[in-house]
């Protein structure tokens, strides 16, 4: 991979890997991970979340913003437009 010898690191975001492929097993996913390739994922509880887990991928709850984080995010994106 060019990208390896020059030294990037590449990230993968993918948002709903519960809802990608029926199979919510990951099989359809490769076991192995380039050395600089990051993998960014989101999913729902249930089979593809306890697949990520048993591959070892580390798990990081995100809970909802509270309406008043919500309006402060908001606010404050505006405020840099």
């Amino acid at each position: 991979m060019n990208a390896e010898r020059q030294g990037v690191t590449i990230v993968i975001a993918l948002d709903g890997i519960d809802k990608l492929s029926s199979e919510q097993n990951l099989r359809w996913f490769p076991q192995v991970i380039p050395p600089r390739v990051k993998l960014l994922a989101s999913s729902l509880e249930g089979e593809a979340r306890n697949a990520a887990s048993a591959r070892g991928w580390t798990a990081l709850d995100v809970k909802p913003l509270s309406e008043t984080e919500r309006r402060a995010f908001v606010a404050g994106t505006l405020e840099r437009m």
